[in-house]
């Protein structure tokens, strides 16, 4: 089950919430004796899990738009591609999530000329995505 597991060592049975939200984790232990045995400890637990999801919803995966320190082209959302068995570089790829689906293009230099050329088409196309999600 989702952010709920059973726990069974020595002393401590139960079932535990678990989540982490924000660089935060948050837990919590139902146990068996509290609860009148396993089946009222889990039922206790989903409950708790439903409120804790709401007032801690995950953030969405498609906001994030910040540079990370291992991006090499300078782009949000595009990267490099080389073909994997010379590993010549030959265009960039552009990524995107939309409603929790990765979408993927690639951008050849043989199309675009230059690679500047296919970083910025990679760049409009990805930012017309996003745009389009909007509406």
């Amino acid at each position: 089950m989702k952010n709920i597991r059973r726990i069974d060592t020595g002393k401590t049975h139960g079932w535990q919430f678990h989540a982490m939200r924000a660089g935060k984790w948050y837990t919590k232990l139902f146990s068996d004796n509290k609860y009148n045995g396993d089946i009222g400890a889990l039922r206790a637990a989903k409950r708790y899990r439903t409120k804790m999801l709401k007032l801690h919803p995950k953030p969405d995966s498609s906001q994030k738009d910040c540079l990370s320190k291992r991006n090499t082209t300078g782009t949000v959302g595009v990267s490099w591609y080389r073909r994997s068995y010379t590993g010549v570089l030959i265009g960039v790829q552009a990524q995107i999530t939309i409603k929790g689906k990765r979408v993927n293009r690639k951008f050849h230099t043989v199309d675009y000329g230059k690679i500047e050329d296919a970083i910025d088409a990679a760049s409009n196309w990805r930012a017309a995505q996003r745009a389009s999600e909007a509406a």
